[in-house]
């Protein structure tokens, strides 16, 4: 016989909030419009999503950093992103799974309060602000970041731990590879505006932040993490190709293609500051 380890006293009251759950949003269903009613279809599942696992979320804002500004939503004069949406449905489902489980872990490092500190230095910085409300835009992006570094600083340990890092290095350099495919898309065919023609022949790459500057910036944090990955992972890289498993040099294989295709990305961007950084 196998022993059963019994679950934490806080999944037994999961089926019934599910229930009242389900029952609520029939309810809704049934008389909301339906592009809100799909929406919030759409918003239900993803948020089961991230409770079983909350990882995802972090998978999904990998993306959602470059390419939640083709669609944005104006609220009060402020533009809310995928972004911005996905880190706070993220929180939500850390701080629900952990009430649920009755296990809470919050892993505080000397960054953490440097940058708590730093926030709250902004925070005071709103006080003398003539326009309120991309102050408060500026300090609320510090705000998310603190929020997600919290998130990723508690992850378990061990097997899990590393699992969801790996994968979260794997999502970050897909975004970066996508970015860098569509700057040398723009680069080559002159897609863009008439102030970005270099040379009379191209393009200053600017993928989708309309920008080089800042395409040029986003590569250029990308660019450590995939040479980094390339320098730790060729060791067990080369032992794996070696030993007749190819696929364990997955992540060793991807930061390569994505670091060559994020170099000529930022070259094309033709922005100096981001090549000097």
């Amino acid at each position: 016989m196998h022993a059963v380890a019994p679950r934490a006293p806080g999944w037994r009251r999961l089926p019934l909030v599910a229930g009242a759950g389900i029952l609520a949003l029939a309810l809704f269903l049934a008389r909301a419009p339906l592009s809100l009613a799909a929406a919030a279809l759409v918003g239900l599942l993803g948020g089961a999503a991230l409770l079983l696992r909350p990882e995802w979320g972090l998978y999904a804002l990998a993306f959602a950093v470059p390419f939640g500004s083709l669609r944005e939503i104006a609220l009060g004069g402020v533009s809310i992103g995928a972004s911005e949406v996905l880190v706070f449905a993220v929180l939500g489902a850390w701080l629900l799974r952990m009430a649920v489980t009755r296990e809470v872990r919050v892993v505080r490092t000397p960054l953490t309060l440097a940058i708590g500190a730093y926030v709250g230095v902004l925070a005071l910085g709103l006080l003398p602000a003539t326009a309120l409300t991309p102050a408060a835009k500026e300090l609320a992006k510090w705000v998310e970041f603190l929020i997600l570094f919290t998130i990723v600083a508690s992850l378990p340990g061990a097997g899990e731990g590393r699992r969801i890092l790996r994968g979260l290095i794997a999502a970050l350099l897909l975004a970066g590879l996508a970015e860098g495919l569509l700057g040398a898309y723009q680069f080559l065919r002159q897609v863009g505006p008439p102030g970005f023609i270099l040379m009379g022949r191209y393009m200053r790459a600017h993928g989708t932040f309309q920008q080089p500057n800042p395409y040029g910036g986003y590569l250029g944090l990308l660019l450590p993490l995939a040479y980094g990955t390339v320098l730790a992972e060729w060791r067990a890289a080369w032992g794996a190709i070696r030993a007749g498993r190819p696929r364990g040099a997955w992540l060793w294989a991807l930061a390569g293609v994505s670091g060559g295709v994020m170099l000529a990305g930022l070259v094309m961007s033709w922005s100096r500051g981001a090549l000097l950084g």
